[in-house]
Order: structure tokens, then sequence, then C-alpha cells
């Protein structure tokens, strides 16, 4: 995934500027079922939540200016990957949902233009 704008993950409370699986993949799920006229199957956000790996990245923190309003993020890519074992339903939904990023983005303030993202050809 390429972060193109600052992105930021609210949680608990607090503001997280790491892509962790738990949050991203919660965002897009929140996305997605609030425009996709298809339902995902519900057993799929607890397996990307729990089993994805944050395997590499290269990211630094920004700061977003808004004017009135100034938030840090994130940019920069990170490679998500998934045990071998998991069913191909598993790895399509997550294929699926980092597709939607582009057009949903993902986290905190997405309207003002922070979280915007796109999934980057498959490393070989």
């Amino acid at each position: 995934m390429e972060f193109a704008s600052p992105t930021v993950f609210r949680s608990q409370g607090r503001n997280l500027v790491l892509p962790l699986p738990r949050l991203l993949f919660s965002s897009l799920w929140e996305a997605w079922h609030a425009c996709a006229p298809l339902a995902l199957p519900p057993a799929l956000l607890p397996l990307l939540s729990t089993e994805l790996d944050l395997l590499r990245y290269t990211l630094h923190t920004q700061m977003g200016d808004f004017g009135h309003y100034r938030q840090v993020g994130f940019v920069g890519s990170c490679t998500f990957g998934l045990p071998r074992r998991r069913a191909v339903e598993v790895l399509r939904g997550m294929q699926l949902l980092l597709e939607a990023a582009f057009f949903t983005g993902v986290g905190y303030k997405t309207t003002m233009g922070m979280g915007q993202v796109r999934r980057l050809p498959q490393p070989h």
C-alpha cells in the first residue's frame, strides 16, 4: 500500500500513526459496508485483523495543515502478508478491500483529504 496523504487511525480516543492491520481493515470494512451493495462474510474481518502481518514499511510522519487545524499522520508505503495456510477466499477479501481503499480512503478525517491510499503492484 502507498499512503499518499497523511494517515492516522483513531482507537480508544487516541491517534495512532502506524498502519496496524486491525485498524486498517476495520476502517476498510466500515467503508465497504457503508456504500457497497454486497456484504462481505462476517468471518472475514476477524481473520484479516488477526492473521495479517505488517511485513515491510517505509513510513514517516507528516503534518497535515488544514488552516485552522493541524493533524500529524504517516505517509509512505508498506507491505502486508497473510500466512500461506489461509484459504483463497481470505486472500480475495483482503485484495478486494485494498483495491477499494483508493476510493474510500482509510482512517481518520478522510473527508478532509487524509488517508489517501492505493494498492501498489505486488512485489516480486
